[in-house]
């Protein structure tokens, strides 16, 4: 999550979304090597050391990677953050002036009272609370849908070592189409589409014979579950102002995880009706998709530093547009 947060944050609005997805992709890559390690290495200890260790490479980023500039502002730390800013326009190859870095402190001081939110600040407000329960209802569907059709990948006909690796692929082609879906529809009516289509694979999965077609279905229910899951990220941490977005980031996250542990103990229900999982995973959806188009969309403003402008988005006609400093940072 927090990968996503410093990418809204370092990112202009006409990029933000795009990087973020590309980033995604990575995510189908590890899965597909993933896939392959455990067709070669077939010891769960030396399997688990062979996927953990790299991760230790990580470490060697840190120095070079740059604290979110939003984020220092937001917590006076106005030098660090115009050191940052002067920083990325050089690499830009853009000329910034010192009126320029006075004015990026404009909502400072409208922050400092802001300073001490909590994760109940997610509810306080009505416009907040409606928006917070709504996404944290949308993040535990995703969740639960996305590990609904993997747990049903060796129904569909193939081996667990095959399944994750298309599982991966088809994944890496739902974040690249995301990337252009959300440029063309915004990211209200892509989030909103991915749902009913996963919601309806799963029904249509149900109502397959066994075979090609099934696997194809299922495949597209997991492409768009998977995309609909990149897109949700993305779309969360543009609603929310800076000082409350790790926390809302977190909170929805903590709800997806509560749904993909829940998955499996919902799918003991097939003892008693075999399609009841797949049932619930899509009427989930389709409830989810609904509750989608409640919200706002983000696509092209800029990011609220506050809760004021954050309850701006719901307002049509007050919504924050962009402006060339978001372009910069």
């Amino acid at each position: 999550m927090n990968k996503i947060k410093k990418v809204s944050e370092l990112v202009g609005p006409s990029r933000r979304g795009s990087v973020g997805l590309i980033l995604d992709i990575f995510f189908g890559a590890g899965i597909m090597v993933v896939a392959a390690a455990a067709y070669l290495i077939r010891k769960w200890r030396l399997l688990q050391l062979a996927i953990t260790l790299p991760a230790f490479l990580t470490l060697l980023l840190l120095p070079v990677t740059p604290e979110s500039p939003r984020w220092l502002y937001s917590s006076q730390r106005n030098k660090e953050a115009a050191r940052i800013v002067q920083k990325i326009a050089r690499f830009n190859r853009v000329k910034i002036s010192d009126k320029f870095l006075e004015e990026l402190t404009t909502n400072v001081d409208l922050q400092i009272e802001e300073r001490n939110l909590s994760p109940m600040d997610l509810f306080r407000v009505p416009t907040m609370r409606y928006r917070s329960l709504c996404l944290l209802f949308i993040w535990f569907t995703v969740s639960l849908m996305y590990y609904g059709l993997i747990l049903s990948t060796e129904s569909l006909g193939v081996n667990i070592y095959l399944g994750m690796l298309i599982s991966g692929a088809v994944d890496i082609f739902g974040f690249c189409s995301s990337i252009f879906l959300i440029e063309w529809f915004g990211r209200r009516l892509t989030e909103s589409g991915l749902l009913a289509i996963s919601a309806l694979a799963g029904i249509l999965i149900i109502v397959t014979p066994s075979g090609a077609t099934r696997t194809v279905v299922g495949m597209i229910g997991k492409c768009s579950i998977s995309a609909a899951f990149a897109v949700i990220v993305i779309y969360t941490a543009e609603m929310y102002p800076t000082l409350l977005r790790g926390m809302a980031l977190g909170t929805c996250s903590l709800t997806s995880w509560v749904g993909g542990m829940l998955c499996p103990v919902i799918f003991i229900l097939a003892n008693t009706w075999a399609p009841l999982p797949l049932v619930l995973f899509a009427a989930a959806s389709f409830l989810s998709s609904a509750l989608t188009c409640l919200l706002p969309e983000t696509k092209g403003i800029s990011l609220p530093e506050t809760i004021a402008e954050a309850e701006q988005l719901s307002r049509k006609r007050q919504r924050i547009p962009s402006t060339d400093k978001d372009d910069v940072i």
